[in-house]
Order: C-alpha cells, then structure tokens, then sequence
C-alpha cells in the first residue's frame, strides 16, 4: 500500500518527489519498496519511536521546501479514483495557498464506529470550516452523524504550507508538540536512501488535536 500511495502522487507535473516519516524498524522494507518502484524520496526520516501524527507532519515539515505546500497522507487508504483525488488535492491547493489548513473528508457511506469524524460548518467555497473534530463514536452517535448529512469521514489526509504552517502550529501547541532533536543514522543503517531521523521527546499527539486550537483556520473538503 506503500507503493500504491506513491504512486498516487507520482506524477512529477503535480507532485514533488515524497518525503517519508516511518519508524526505524521499518528502514530497509522502505528501501526495498522504493527501489521496486523506482521511487527516489527527499527524505526519508526515521522515528525511533512512534509519536503519532503531528510530530511526524512538523518533521516532515521542518524537512519540505520553504514555499512547499505539504500534502500528508497515510500509507494505508485505497482510493480507486485517482483523477477525483486530483481534482480534490487541486481545490485543496487554493485554500492552502492562502495560508489554510486543509483536511479532506469522505461522505460516510454507513454508521461506522472505527473512524474518527469531522463536523462540517458554513460553505467556503467549494469547502467547508471545520466545525469540529469528533472522535471514534459508539453505533447509535455514528448512526445519527450520518443520518444528519453534517458528518464527514476523517481520512487523516491534510494539505497546508509547511514552513508557514510551523511558527503557528508550535505557539498554540507547545504542550502537545515535541521538538526534536537531530540524531545520525545508525552504523548499520547503510541503506543509501535512508536520511537521519529525530529522536522525539514528550507525549504523542493526534494532529486534530493541534487544529482544535486554531480551528477557525482549518477548512474541510468533502473527497468522495
């Protein structure tokens, strides 16, 4: 699914080459994928330990272009409709550009208690504000989300500025977001497209939690 994810952005008219956070186990099963596929990364940035999404996007960040805007998405979702994603990425870019956070939404198809939700609010466009973020509901609140129409799926997938995105993201979140200190690679980590990792302090934080503090800046886009 790696491999279907780069794949996805693998067009070097639309997309940058990829920046990859995974965990150290994981270093040589990366390579490996990335050499089937004739996939060469900006980085590949190891964590020693995992620390959950928003320390893994301020890495990724840190790492991207100063004028880059940072498309994050999971290694793990199927989307069979990859001209929709492109579509949706591109709407997604405009509010980006104007220094938005972007989270993308998938129109819930059944009652389904293993995902997190996102509580749309007043049109902008072709997107909607968040209103808010909702966490993994029990049967009976995931039914009524859906029957209401106001609920989207949370897909984890987000598009913002990365360096633009970081000054904000660290002044309303400085007891959620752990710095990270630069590490060498390990001796034995000699595959050559693995890039130094950071080895992260504090607690793990989910990023919905970091776009809780400024929500009023984060704009929801229904993908599907």
């Amino acid at each position: 699914m790696l491999q279907a994810t780069l794949a996805r952005v693998g067009d070097p008219a639309r997309y940058n080459a990829p920046i990859i956070v995974a965990n150290e186990d994981h270093r040589f099963i990366i390579a490996d994928q990335l050499d089937e596929i004739g996939v060469t990364p900006q980085a590949i940035i190891l964590e020693p330990t995992a620390r959950n999404t928003a320390p893994a996007i301020a890495l990724a960040a840190l790492a991207a272009a100063d004028d880059a805007l940072l498309l994050v998405l999971p290694s793990d979702h199927v989307i069979a409709d990859t001209p929709a994603f492109d579509a949706a990425v591109a709407t997604a870019a405009d509010a980006a550009a104007d220094g938005r956070l972007v989270t993308f939404g998938i129109t819930a198809s059944r009652p389904e208690t293993g995902y997190g939700y996102i509580r749309m609010g007043e049109a902008l466009g072709p997107a909607r504000a968040v209103a808010a973020f909702v966490e993994k509901p029990d049967l009976e609140t995931a039914r009524s989300y859906v029957e209401s129409g106001a609920y989207v799926w949370n897909s984890g997938m987000f598009l913002f500025p990365a360096k633009t995105s970081l000054p904000s993201l660290a002044a309303s979140s400085r007891r959620f977001l752990p710095p990270a200190e630069p590490r060498s690679p390990a001796p034995h980590a000699t595959a050559p497209s693995c890039a130094p990792g950071g080895r992260l302090r504090r607690q793990p934080v989910e990023v919905h939690r970091l776009c809780g503090h400024g929500a009023h800046r984060a704009r929801g886009l229904r993908a599907g």
